[in-house]
Formats: C-alpha cells, sequence, structure tokens
C-alpha cells in the first residue's frame, strides 16, 4: 500500500522579498484611527478652502458691483483702461489658489480618485459661487474688504479706490460731504473726501441733480473747477451734474432705472426747501462750459434728460 507524500509548496520569491523588505525596515501595521483622522482632516481642509473661495467670491462681486461700472465712460477713457483700474487681482487670486486646494485635498480622500478633473473644478467653482452670493448679500464682502484689504500691500479697497477716483477735480470730478448749501442751492459747499473744503457753483443743476442733493449726505460732481481759484483765496468747483454718492451694491440696471424714471418724484428730506426749488428757474440747456465736460451727452442719456419737461 502505498503512502500518499506531502509535498512541499514552492515559496514565491516576491512574496519572500516583501516580507524580508517588512521585517528589515521594521515595518507596522498602522491603526484604523490614522486613516479615519486622515481622511476627516482632508476634508476639514477642502471645506475649509471652499469657504476662503466663497469669501474672495463675495469681495470680488462687492468690488465688481461697486466699481462704478454706469459711469466708466465719464471717469475712463475706455472699457479696458476701466477693468484695468478696478479687477480685484488679489482676491481674484485667492480664489483661484483656494480652490487648488480644495481640489487637490478632495483628490487624495478614500474616494476622490473617482472623480474628474472636470468635475471637481465645476462644483467648486459653483459651491464657491453660491457662497460668495451670500457674502455679498449678507454685507460680509464689504467687512472683509474693509477689515482686510486695507492692511494687503499693493491692494487698494474698493471704497478707497471710488473715493480716490473721484477726487480729481483737475479731471472734472468731486464727491464729498455735504456741509452747507443754499436754499436754492446754486451754491453748496462740500468736504472732499481727502478732507479739503469746496465751494460748488450749482447755478447749471437739474431738477434730478437737486433732488439727488437732498436725498445724499454724501454726493460726487461732474463738472470743472474754476481756474482762478488763487485770486479767489477758496476751491470753488463748477457744478454740472450731481449725483448721489452710494456704495451698496445697485446693478448698473437698477441704478440706471432709478435715474431714469419719467415720472419726478421728489426725494425730500428738508420740507421747507421745496418753496425755493419751485421758484428757482431751470433752464432747458446747461451752460457751454459744461457741455465741454465729460461725455455731456452720455450723462443726459443716463439722467434720461430728453424725456423731462424742466
Amino acid at each position: 500500500m502505498n503512502t500518499p507524500q506531502h509535498t512541499t509548496p514552492e515559496r514565491d520569491p516576491i512574496a519572500d522579498k516583501v516580507i524580508g523588505l517588512i521585517e528589515q525596515e521594521h515595518v507596522t501595521p498602522r491603526p484604523r484611527w490614522q486613516f479615519v483622522l486622515k481622511e476627516q482632516l482632508l476634508w476639514f481642509f477642502a471645506v475649509l478652502a471652499l469657504v476662503l473661495a466663497a469669501a474672495a467670491s463675495g469681495v470680488a462681486v462687492f468690488a465688481f458691483v461697486n466699481s462704478g461700472f454706469e459711469f466708466y465712460r465719464v471717469t475712463h477713457s475706455g472699457v479696458w483702461s476701466f477693468l484695468f483700474d478696478i479687477l480685484p487681482l488679489f482676491w481674484i487670486v485667492i480664489f483661484g489658489v483656494a480652490l487648488f486646494i480644495a481640489y487637490e485635498n478632495i483628490r487624495h480622500t478614500g474616494r476622490g480618485y473617482r472623480y474628474s478633473f472636470f468635475l471637481l473644478l465645476a462644483s467648486g467653482v459653483c459651491i464657491a459661487a453660491v457662497g460668495g452670493t451670500l457674502v455679498y448679500i449678507t454685507g460680509l464682502g464689504s467687512q472683509v474688504e474693509k477689515r482686510i484689504g486695507s492692511h494687503i500691500p499693493l491692494h487698494r479697497p474698493t471704497i478707497e479706490q471710488q473715493m480716490q477716483l473721484w477726487n480729481q477735480p483737475e479731471q472734472g470730478l468731486l464727491a464729498g460731504e455735504i456741509i452747507d448749501f443754499s436754499k436754492d442751492f446754486s451754491i453748496v459747499t462740500i468736504r472732499s473726501f481727502d478732507g479739503s473744503t469746496w465751494k460748488v457753483n450749482g447755478e447749471d443743476l437739474r431738477i434730478r441733480d437737486c433732488q439727488a442733493l437732498l436725498a445724499s449726505k454724501e454726493i460726487r460732481f461732474v463738472g470743472l473747477p474754476i481756474k482762478n481759484q488763487q485770486e479767489l483765496n477758496e476751491r470753488v468747483f463748477h457744478a454740472c451734474f450731481a449725483i448721489p454718492w452710494e456704495l451698496k451694491g445697485l446693478s448698473v440696471k437698477e441704478f440706471t432705472k432709478s435715474f431714469s424714471m419719467r415720472k419726478i418724484e421728489p426725494i425730500n428730506p428738508f420740507p421747507e426747501l421745496s418753496e425755493e426749488l419751485r421758484e428757482r428757474k431751470f433752464s432747458s440747456e446747461r451752460s457751454s462750459d459744461c457741455k465741454g465736460v465729460r461725455p455731456y451727452q452720455f450723462l443726459k442719456t443716463l439722467r434720461n434728460e430728453e424725456a423731462l419737461t424742466l
């Protein structure tokens, strides 16, 4: 009777090599909690990066909305010079870097390899855009710009940029706080944003300009400086248009609509001034000095003055 012979299975050289390396390097199994912690940290930093991208997006929206696009033909020579001035490059870079960090963290999670680059990118952009809109609507965008933007080298916050842009009287742009005025607004005294006091000649202002002065504590003028200021011993500006100083997030469409109403409904917080304004005689055309001011016809069209009977 033949007894069965037990044969020893052949050893796999590759397995032996791996086992040898494990023993040589003293490799030990990692506990499960380390993998769980790594996964959670990856998702935490991904979410944190998306929050940062949303914040940057909200500030960028705030900057674009309050960039004065509706007046770019007044303040700049063209649309490209305007975009070059107002483009919030810092926040755009932060937005891009934050999205990249979020992408890298999600890609290294346990299931991150399943998602394509374009899917992750599109999802990140959408989430950041929605979050940025909420940041802007709630006013957090302006707060971030105010509290952080002012401390960033080579970056001008939006409000500061607009103040500097509208503080160029030699270029026909002047803005500031109203501190005094005559009853018919023929003379308005303002303190410009650089602290200077200006006497503004308002004889060329129309009904809508007076409405803007009545409704606003801060105002911007388009006009031209009086040439013989040294002889007058004071700063004098001849105003052709008055526009409310508002940085509240009005879109171009909303702003144009609010200024193109065919029925004039005066916003008058000072009832005692109504009679003086009614007695003031408004001419049908501004003076010849105003007609040479930055695009005169564009400003008239924006204000829809052709539709008014003055």
